[in-house]
């Protein structure tokens, strides 16, 4: 007696349920690996402020620049990678706002440091 076959190409039955299984662990895996990047987002945010209200407070200036140069640009980056999957528009001003701030600091912090 012939087992169950299952689609065009013939895969037998475990053979889908392996392959949906391997699908369903990767999926499982790729939400893990997102979940402790959106924490590992808000971290580098929370501690930029604490850089920024410090270095504002004892007047290192020009390393704000190079705090909000680096968080600008990643920003920026982090929201192009999530623009090419989502095609949504907010991540186009995200891209915008994040390249323009980091761009804009470094630009500073250059113009600062070579005088």
């Amino acid at each position: 007696m012939e087992e169950p076959t299952l689609y065009k190409n013939n895969m037998k039955i475990d053979e889908v349920l392996k392959s949906v299984r391997e699908e369903n662990s990767k999926g499982k895996a790729r939400f893990i690996w997102l979940e402790g990047y959106r924490y590992g987002v808000m971290a580098l945010f929370v501690i930029t402020c604490i850089l920024g209200v410090y270095n504002g407070i004892y007047g290192f200036e020009n390393a704000n620049r190079v705090v909000l140069a680096m968080f600008g640009t990643y920003l920026g980056a982090q929201s192009l990678g999530i623009y090419r999957i989502t095609q949504k528009r907010i991540e186009i001003v995200k891209i915008v706002v994040g390249f323009l701030l980091g761009l804009g600091a470094l630009a500073s912090y250059i113009v600062q440091t070579s005088r």
